[in-house]
């Protein structure tokens, strides 16, 4: 899954998920080392991924789901609330 700082991986890994995290953004893996991996999505907007973001980062792969939507989460005190959030599935060619 492509997880920028790492905290929708880090929260999958918590349920008991095993997860392989992917992100091409340098800034957001550097921040992924030294993030303490709270949960909680990113503050700023511009953070936020949208789905040509990702359409465009898995050109060439087959995208059986992508759509984005908003929804109420209670995933701990520190990730509840209103949330923008998008399915992505993503298969590999080949």
């Amino acid at each position: 899954m492509a997880d920028g700082e790492g905290r929708n991986s880090v929260w999958l890994a918590a349920q008991g998920c095993r997860v392989a995290a992917w992100d091409a953004s340098a800034v957001a893996l550097a921040k992924a080392r030294q993030l303490d991996h709270g949960t909680g999505g990113p503050r700023l907007v511009e953070n936020l991924y949208t789905p040509q973001m990702l359409q465009d980062a898995f050109a060439g792969w087959d995208i059986p789901v992508l759509r984005s939507y908003e929804a109420h989460l209670a995933e701990g005190a520190a990730h509840a609330g209103p949330s923008a959030l998008i399915d992505l599935i993503a298969r590999r060619p080949g």
